[in-house]
């Protein structure tokens, strides 16, 4: 036996969120003068091609694989640094914003200071 089904939700503010977001990248493109013929000519379309096709089949040799793990090691590296630095501005600013403002001492543990 099932029970009532719930009604869809209401538009929250996530919604209204991706839906402001659309409307401004919307609103970005219209307000370039882009050319969209030239994107899709048949001299674009054949440079696109080319470029896709260039991929394959795919470099495996050594050499190239020594560069790609170099990439790949230094772009980890830039992320863990990012990471810390991110951590120790988000302490640096949590710390003063934990304090009480209203004198009492979280650590008394009744709440009602001394």
């Amino acid at each position: 036996m099932t029970g009532p089904v719930p009604p869809p939700p209401a538009a929250g503010p996530g919604r209204r969120w991706v839906l402001g977001l659309l409307a401004l990248v919307g609103a970005s493109f219209w307000s370039l003068d882009l050319q969209w013929a030239p994107f899709f000519s048949l001299p674009a379309l054949h440079g696109m091609g080319r470029f896709v096709g260039e991929f394959f089949p795919p470099d495996v040799s050594p050499p190239c694989l020594r560069q790609v793990l170099a990439g790949t090691l230094e772009t980890l590296a830039m992320s863990v640094l990012g990471t810390a630095l991110a951590a120790l501005a988000g302490l640096l600013l949590a710390a003063p914003a934990s304090r009480r403002r209203d004198g009492l001492d979280p650590a008394d543990g009744d709440g009602q200071g001394q």
